[in-house]
C-alpha cells in the first residue's frame, strides 16, 4: 500500500469490517426467511457479477447482452413499498446497474431486498416508495474490448452508461477508457427523477439514488454535479468518473453534496480501494471497506444498504411549495 492511500485512508470517514464476522453479525439482525431471501439475490447477482470480472481481465469473452434485454425488457421495473398498498409513494429509490449488465429489471429483487422494512418498526411502516431500475442504451463498445479474445468489433453491443475508467490491462491501450458518454447519462438520469417527482409529489429529498459499479459511479457523478438537492447516494463498489471532482468548482455546490454511503470491496479487482476513497473525500461520504471482499456483493451490503436507507426515508418529509 503506498503512503498517498494509507493517508486517504486515515483520512476519510470510512469503516474497515472483516467480511465473515461483519456478515454474521448483520445476519444475526434478521430473521431466517429473510436471510435466506437475501442469500438467494447475491446468488444470482454474483453469478452475472462474476462473468463480467472475468470479462474485464480477458479471461473470457465479453457478455453478450442477452436476447430478453436485447427485444426490450421494461425500461424500469416500478413497485410500492408500504404497509398499505393505497398509499401514494412518498420516496424514491432510483437503482442503476453496471456495466454490461442485462438490464435493470435484472436487479428489482435486490432493490426490493434494500428497500424491505421492519414491519413491527413504526417510523418505516408509513413509508411508501417507489422504485425505478432503468435500463443503460445498448452501445457498441469495439474500442474498450479490442483486446479480448472472442470480441467482435462493431458487433459487440453491451448496456452501458459510458465507457468504463479501469486502469490500463495487457494489450490494452492506457486510452482506452475515457468515460465518454457520462454527462448523457446524467442528463437521463435527471429527467427520470424530475418525471417521478412530478408525477406522485415527492420532495427532492426523499429521494435517493443507488447504482452497483459503473451504476454507483454515476450515481455520484450526478449527486455531484447535477442533483446536489436529493436527499442521498447509495454506491456499491463506485468512483467518480473521470476526475469529475475537478470539474467541480463552486464553493457554494461543494457545501451542499448529499449524505452519501459508499460500500468498498478490499479485493475489487475493478475498482481500486483509493478510488473509492477518494470519491468518499470529496462528498464527504461513509466509506464502508470489506477487506476480503472483491467485485461481487455479499450479504453485509444489503443489510448496511437497508438500514441506511431506511433512516433517509424515515426522516420527516420536507414541506413542497
Amino acid at each position: 500500500m503506498s503512503r498517498a492511500i494509507a493517508a486517504m485512508r486515515r483520512r476519510a470517514p470510512h469503516r474497515v469490517v472483516g467480511g465473515i464476522a461483519s456478515r454474521a453479525a448483520a445476519a444475526a439482525a434478521v430473521d431466517d426467511d429473510d436471510d435466506d431471501d437475501v442469500e438467494r439475490v447475491l446468488r444470482r447477482i454474483n453469478r452475472r457479477v462474476a462473468i463480467a470480472v472475468r470479462a474485464f481481465d480477458g479471461s473470457t469473452p465479453v457478455p453478450a447482452t442477452n436476447a430478453r434485454a436485447r427485444r426490450g425488457s421494461p425500461s424500469t421495473a416500478a413497485m410500492e413499498s408500504s404497509s398499505s398498498s393505497s398509499m401514494s409513494p412518498t420516496s424514491l429509490f432510483v437503482w442503476l446497474h453496471g456495466f454490461a449488465d442485462d438490464g435493470g429489471a435484472a436487479w428489482a429483487e435486490f432493490a426490493r431486498a434494500v428497500v424491505a422494512r421492519d414491519a413491527d418498526d413504526e417510523a418505516t411502516t408509513t413509508i411508501s416508495t417507489l422504485i425505478l431500475t432503468p435500463d443503460a442504451p445498448l452501445v457498441r463498445a469495439p474500442r474498450a474490448f479490442d483486446a479480448h479474445e472472442g470480441a467482435k468489433g462493431d458487433d459487440l453491443e453491451v448496456r452501458a452508461w459510458f465507457e468504463p475508467r479501469l486502469r490500463s490491462a495487457p494489450g490494452r491501450r492506457a486510452d482506452s477508457w475515457t468515460c465518454d458518454g457520462v454527462d448523457a447519462s446524467m442528463d437521463r438520469v435527471r429527467e427520470i427523477v424530475d418525471d417521478a417527482c412530478a408525477k406522485h409529489a415527492i420532495a427532492r429529498d426523499r429521494v435517493v439514488l443507488g447504482g452497483f459499479s459503473q451504476g454507483a459511479c454515476l450515481a455520484l457523478a450526478c449527486a455531484a454535479r447535477e442533483m446536489r438537492d436529493i436527499g442521498g447516494v447509495l454506491a456499491v463498489r463506485g468512483y467518480l468518473p473521470n476526475r469529475i471532482e475537478r470539474r467541480v468548482d463552486d464553493e457554494d455546490a461543494l457545501a451542499r453534496r448529499p449524505d452519501a454511503l459508499i460500500l468498498a470491496g478490499g479485493a475489487d479487482p475493478l475498482v481500486p480501494v483509493e478510488w473509492s476513497l477518494e470519491a468518499g473525500e470529496f462528498m464527504r461520504a461513509r466509506v464502508v471497506l470489506n477487506e476480503d471482499v472483491g467485485h461481487e456483493l455479499c450479504a453485509d451490503d444489503i443489510y448496511r444498504a437497508r438500514r441506511w436507507l431506511a433512516r433517509r426515508f424515515a426522516s420527516r418529509p420536507a414541506v413542497q411549495k
